[in-house]
C-alpha cells in the first residue's frame, strides 16, 4: 500500500478546494439575475452597429422635421412640441412612435439637419420618458427601440457632441439592462365567422 505524506494530502486538499471554489464562482457569475443586477453599467462606446434592412423613405423625413408624425393610419401634428408630449390617437400609433422605427426615414435623407432632428427627438425621449413609461418600457417596444437605436447609431452619432454621445449610450445601456415588462395582452376580438373554403 502506498503511503501519502501529510504535505501531499494538504496540497491535494488545497487543489480540490480551489476547484470547488472556481466551480461555485462560475455558477454564481453566470446566474442571469446576478448578471443583471451587478453587471457593469459603464459603457463608453459602440463597437458595432447592425445594418437596418428595411426600406426607408426620405420624403417621410421632411414630414417628421415639420412635426407631422403619421403612423398606423393616424396623423399627429406637433406644432413645435415634442411628439412624446402629445396624446397618442391610438395604441398602435404610440407603439410606432416609441419604437423609433421611423429613424430609418431620417437616415434615408442623410443630412446635417436630419441628424440634428434625430438627436433632438432622441434627447426629448430621454428627458420625458427615458426613466420609465408604462407603454414605452414594455419588452416588445423596448427591444424594437434598442435595435433601432443600435442600427441607426452611426447616423445619429455622426457629428454629435460628447454630452449627447454619453447620454445616448447611458440610456441605451439602461434600456438593455431593464427588467422585462410583459407586453399588454392582445385585445379580444369577437370570433369571426368561418369563411367558406376556397378550392
Amino acid at each position: 500500500m502506498m503511503r501519502v505524506s501529510v504535505a501531499e494530502l494538504a496540497r491535494l486538499s488545497v487543489l480540490i478546494g480551489r476547484r470547488a471554489f472556481r466551480s461555485l464562482l462560475g455558477r454564481v457569475s453566470t446566474n442571469p439575475l446576478l448578471r443583471w443586477r451587478f453587471g457593469s453599467t459603464k459603457t463608453d462606446r459602440l463597437v458595432i452597429a447592425p445594418q437596418d434592412l428595411r426600406t426607408a423613405d426620405a420624403t417621410r423625413a421632411s414630414e417628421i422635421y415639420a412635426g407631422r408624425f403619421a403612423f398606423a393610419g393616424k396623423v399627429v401634428i406637433c406644432d413645435r412640441r415634442s411628439p412624446f408630449e402629445m396624446t397618442p390617437p391610438s395604441d398602435e400609433w404610440a407603439v410606432m412612435l416609441l419604437s423609433f422605427s421611423w429613424l430609418r426615414h431620417l437616415r434615408a435623407a442623410d443630412s446635417a439637419i436630419t441628424r440634428a432632428n434625430a438627436r433632438s427627438l432622441i434627447d426629448d425621449w430621454i428627458n420625458l420618458q427615458g426613466g420609465w413609461h408604462p407603454l414605452g418600457w414594455r419588452v416588445d417596444i423596448l427591444s424594437r427601440r434598442i435595435v433601432c437605436w443600435l442600427s441607426q447609431a452611426p447616423f445619429v452619432l455622426q457629428d454629435a457632441d460628447a454630452r449627447f454621445y454619453r447620454r445616448f449610450l447611458r440610456s441605451l445601456s439602461r434600456q438593455a439592462c431593464a427588467p422585462p415588462t410583459p407586453p399588454a395582452p392582445a385585445k379580444s376580438t369577437p370570433a369571426a365567422s368561418p369563411s367558406p373554403a376556397r378550392w
